[in-house]
């Protein structure tokens, strides 16, 4: 594996969680990846997107640019330098 930059776009709730950042280096190359390594430098996070049975909580939509992770393959979909990761509050109502 190899370090890659990545940037996020996280909704202002979450953001404080990581200290502000809009990019970060990582070593990986799948979503996972990045949840776990933000995890390690900033405990919570992970508990917060990730339910018990390892997938994005159903509250969330995480897209790689401009595609749901759902339709792809999920938290082991594959990332690459300079890829864009957004994350989206997902919003209930009628």
């Amino acid at each position: 594996m190899e370090l890659i930059q990545i940037n996020l776009i996280l909704p202002q709730q979450l953001r404080k969680l990581i200290g502000d950042q809009t990019s970060v280096e990582i070593m990986g190359d799948k979503i996972y990846d990045v949840i776990e390594q933000l995890d390690l430098v900033y405990p919570t996070f992970k508990e917060r997107l990730i339910d018990e049975d390892g997938e994005i909580k159903p509250y969330f939509n995480l897209f790689l640019g401009t595609l749901n992770i759902k339709d792809l393959e999920g938290i082991e979909t594959k990332i690459y330098q300079g890829d864009t990761i957004r994350l989206i509050l997902s919003r209930a109502g009628g």
